[in-house]
């Protein structure tokens, strides 16, 4: 199995035929957004109105599943939208700004020089 794929398949079904993603097989990285899953429920419930899919469609948030899709080239039209998931995007650090140095920096300006050493090569 690839590294970093989401799983896609259309089965066929007798005459009818069933669409899988799993996005679970990319990896622990790989989320859908809350805001993409939203839409592919949305999308998947139209479906289910206009009789489309069965309505035991099962909609993530990592495992998609649509039964009942009446032929093989609407199955691969549905596969390939879930294909195209766009994963979440990791939280990144805020950007590194210079001023942020001095804090993490000790201020040595105060040491008393008489901790200071110096040493000297004798030959």
């Amino acid at each position: 199995m690839a590294d970093h794929a989401v799983f896609v398949a259309i089965e066929s079904d007798g005459p009818r035929w069933t669409v899988k993603a799993d996005t679970l097989t990319a990896g622990p990285g790989h989320s859908v957004d809350d805001t993409v899953n939203d839409a592919i429920r949305a999308a998947s419930s139209r479906l289910v109105h206009n009789r489309e899919v069965d309505t035991d469609a099962y909609t993530g948030p990592s495992y998609f599943m649509m039964h009942s899709v009446s032929s093989e080239e609407r199955a691969r039209e549905l596969a390939a939208a879930l294909h195209a998931i766009p994963p979440r995007r990791p939280r990144t650090a805020p950007p590194h700004h210079p001023s942020h140095d001095r804090l993490n920096t000790k201020d040595h300006r105060h040491k008393p020089r008489s901790h200071r050493r110096r040493t000297q090569l004798n030959d």
